[in-house]
């Protein structure tokens, strides 16, 4: 009996490209890349990839390939033929592969997927409008005003280098402390300024951006930046709503684009408080610019310090405005800002501690030097372990330091981890003794006499004990001692090596014959150090750079 065949239903699959509702920070670059969507006969995405706009053609064949290979689910199948409405995308697909035919037709699925992204995301009204959220349009039209100009006084030929000359930013009234700005356009493309909340955050920014080199995908942090675009570069619906309220522009390339972007890299409605704050923001480094453009040059080559405070005149009333060039330096002008800045440390996130602690306590050392207490001290070397020990061990600042903490640190701690000799004690607790009694003085420290009596006359003798003690020592510090005593230089580079060559030898001809079992070729950590090889490179290129302006 013959059996009869069952006509297969043809399958067909929809693909589409989609710009996605997302600021990508490349670099110096930002940019919203471009997704090509696969979906099935029955409406579900299924396959994707994603490029810099203009680029994701190249990978459409590659792309529908994978996803016949390797559906987001179900089983591995090929389509007799793929719908696309985008007559380049039609003509890239059939000239790279001739197994499935390609139809060029409307695909409403796409529209409907390329709808669902942006409103689930707040995206179309921020992309295609100034006014999202209720903007008033006089604070737009003041904003366009601040950044024209910014633009007219082309930071990006005042400011050397993207990565390594950044200025940090306080905007007290809206939240703002100790950011970082980092300008771009130095290269002559994608001008304008981008705003991080912290060090931190432009570090990670760097760092996603040389993982993509390296292979490693690592996420973009937060950021707000204001972009400069040509006219063409904008949607119709963003020049004609310009047109419309006449906002001020500084030129055919200078139409400002202001982008916030979420931790999700998801693109935000623009607020009142956006655009005050870079209205705050271009005003302001207008008049830094203006003002101490060849001071900040050399500030950032290694000079004297730019630190201004301004008060500017925006929508809405007044608004205080401080710079500081470069990043890393702190300047108080009163010994209470200081204080103030000192008791903060620790109570806010430990993000800020790691970032501006040791620039802050440097302020502090910096005026105990200068002080009278300081004047007689023989040597100054324990204050900076105290300062990091303070941190490390019980989360706290000199001035939160308990006595008892103190006494711990300087008896308990140092001895273990400072390879120093105990003929050094004298003069440590001279300089201790000196700085409580500065803090007692010029910063009112209520303890300063309790830690004062820890410091009293057994203090000396009780710390040569402990720094003299071999059970106190540490791995490091025991190496370091014993080098010491037989006979190295271990202040000296070369009386280091010396020991360590001494150490090598005598270990090799001791230690006990071993083999380590077979490990793999590459280790997690080796994977780790080439995934951020890139970053390295990155790093040290920052470093000469910056040594030899």
């Amino acid at each position: 009996m013959a059996v009869k065949k069952i006509k297969r239903k043809s399958v067909e699959w929809v693909g589409g490209l989609i710009t996605m509702p997302a600021l990508v920070n490349e670099g110096a670059e930002s940019f919203c890349p471009e997704s090509l969507f696969w979906l099935d006969s029955e409406g579900a995405a299924i396959g994707h990839a994603l490029a810099k706009p203009g680029e994701i053609l190249l990978q459409a064949c590659q792309s529908l390939q994978d996803t016949t290979r390797a559906p987001a689910f179900g089983m591995p199948h090929t389509p007799d033929r793929v719908r696309v409405a985008d007559p380049a995308l039609a003509e890239a697909l059939r000239s790279g592969q001739g197994r499935i035919e390609v139809v060029c037709a409307p695909t409403p699925e796409i529209d409907m997927l390329a709808q669902s992204l942006h409103d689930n995301m707040a995206w179309g009204a921020a992309l295609n409008s100034y006014l999202s959220a209720g903007v008033d349009p006089a604070r737009v039209a003041a904003f366009f005003e601040a950044t024209a100009a910014l633009y007219d006084m082309q930071p990006w030929n005042t400011v050397p280098s993207s990565d390594v000359s950044l200025i940090r930013v306080s905007i007290e009234s809206l939240g703002l402390h100790n950011a970082i700005i980092s300008v771009i356009g130095q290269l002559g493309e994608n001008f304008g300024v981008i705003l991080f909340s912290g060090l931190h955050e432009f570090e990670a920014h760097l760092d996603a951006g040389d993982s993509l080199a390296a292979g490693v995908e690592l996420e973009f942090p937060a950021s707000r930046s204001l972009n400069f675009e040509s006219e063409s570069g904008l949607s119709p619906a963003l020049r004609q709503e310009i047109a419309e309220h006449r906002w001020t522009v500084a030129g055919a390339d200078a139409f400002p684009q202001l982008m916030v972007v979420s931790e999700e890299q998801v693109l935000q409605p623009l607020t009142e408080s956006e655009y005050t704050t870079f209205e705050t923001l271009a005003l302001g480094l207008t008049k830094l610019l203006r003002e101490e453009a060849e001071s900040m040059r050399f500030a950032w080559d290694g000079g004297d310090v730019v630190s201004r405070t301004y008060v500017i005149p925006a929508h809405g009333g007044e608004v205080e405005i401080s710079f500081t060039v470069p990043h890393d330096s702190m300047v108080f002008d009163t010994v209470e800002d200081l204080r103030q800045a000192l008791l903060a440390l620790g109570e806010e996130e430990d993000l800020w501690d790691a970032e501006l602690r040791p620039a802050i306590e440097q302020a502090l050392l910096d005026r105990f030097c200068a002080s009278p207490e300081a004047s007689e001290l023989k040597d100054k070397g324990v204050l900076s372990w105290l300062l990091d020990f303070a941190h490390e061990h019980f989360n706290a600042t000199v001035l939160t330091l308990s006595a008892e903490e103190l006494r711990e640190i300087i008896f308990e701690i140092v001895p273990h981890k400072v390879s120093v000799g105990a003929v050094k004690a004298g003069d440590y607790i001279a300089e201790l003794r000196a700085f409580y009694r500065y803090l007692g003085r010029e910063f009112g420290l209520e303890h300063a006499g309790e830690c004062l009596e820890v410091l009293g006359e057994h203090a000396v003798s009780e710390l040569e004990q402990a720094l003299s003690d071999p059970k106190n020592f540490g791995l490091t510090k025991s190496l370091v001692m014993q080098g010491w005593d037989a006979g190295f230089d271990m202040d000296s580079k070369e009386g280091i090596e010396a020991w360590m060559r001494e150490v090598i030898v005598r270990q090799s001809l001791q230690a006990p014959r071993w083999s380590p079992p077979a490990l793999s070729t590459r280790s997690h950590e080796q994977r780790v150090k080439d995934a951020s090889k890139k970053k390295n490179v990155r790093k040290a290129v920052r470093k000469a750079r910056k040594k030899n302006r």
